[in-house]
């Protein structure tokens, strides 16, 4: 633990030590914020037809997709977080070092995900509240349920992020997975839009992403009042995810670490 915060303790100082830079990750916030905003404004007040299966007293489109936006940052962020740590320890020169200490490689890997996944936490926290003070609807009557969801699709998320440590400290200076998978997440995932707006076939692809069942989850929960038995198949999905790509995830790593200290390339990038 002490290790980790450790972690936690330097990312923030970083982040706020360079000021532009944090007043820009502000600007992002508030663009993307008022990019959904006006997107919802022209469609009007009456929810278009793609968004009819979700009902409710909440069905509208600016609720429907600041979900998606703020579920889609934190799930990027355990995606990208282990893997653009490893990149920053190459380039610096302190990877070979972090993992000589007694710290277990699981600590030295995911630390650097602390500080991300915190302020994206944050950033999702912003969404909603401008969201509802701009006139999104959301419900939430079981904030234990809401959770749950997020604790299980963080973790699904965390293992694909995981395999691409693997890979980035294999293949020093490109890492295709976490690519691959964010770019169909945000084209097949339901981001901004519907999956019953694809094709039949796109929809069927979609379901081998855990971003998927964690937005039909997330906006069951947040738009249709659903509890945790409406919620349960999309559980059992990301629980499998975690499960079988975590335990994939750690074995991988194993031998990606063991593999770079044998050929002494755990320093090149």
């Amino acid at each position: 633990m002490r290790a980790l915060l450790a972690f936690l303790r330097r990312d923030a100082l970083e982040a706020t030590a360079y000021k532009l830079g944090f007043l820009g990750q502000l600007a992002t916030l508030a663009s993307t914020f008022f990019t959904v905003t006006f997107l919802a404004r022209m469609l009007g007040d009456v929810p278009p037809p793609a968004l009819r299966a979700w009902g409710g007293p909440a069905a509208d489109y600016f609720g429907f997709a600041l979900i998606g936006v703020a579920a889609a940052d934190m799930l990027a962020v355990t995606l990208h977080g282990m893997v653009n740590g490893i990149r920053w320890a190459q380039a610096v020169g302190t990877l070979e070092a972090m993992l000589a200490t007694p710290a277990p490689a699981a600590v030295v890997l995911a630390g650097p995900l602390l500080y991300p996944l915190c302020w994206s936490l944050v950033r999702a926290v912003a969404y909603v509240a401008l969201g509802t003070a701009f006139g999104a609807r959301f419900t939430l009557d079981e904030p234990f349920v809401l959770g749950l969801v997020l604790g299980v699709s963080l973790c699904a998320n965390a293992a694909l992020g995981a395999l691409g440590a693997a890979t980035m400290l294999l293949a020093k200076s490109f890492e295709p997975l976490t690519a691959l998978v964010a770019g169909l997440s945000a084209l097949l995932g339901g981001v901004l839009y519907p999956r019953e707006a694809l094709p039949s076939w796109l929809i069927t692809a979609s379901e081998a992403l855990p971003l998927t069942h964690a937005l039909e989850a997330l906006r069951t929960v947040l738009l249709r009042r659903g509890g945790l038995s409406e919620i349960l198949p999309s559980l059992a999905v990301l629980s499998a995810f975690a499960v079988v790509l975590g335990a994939i995830a750690w074995w991988a790593v194993g031998r990606a670490i063991a593999r770079v200290r044998r050929d002494g390339t755990m320093g090149w990038y």
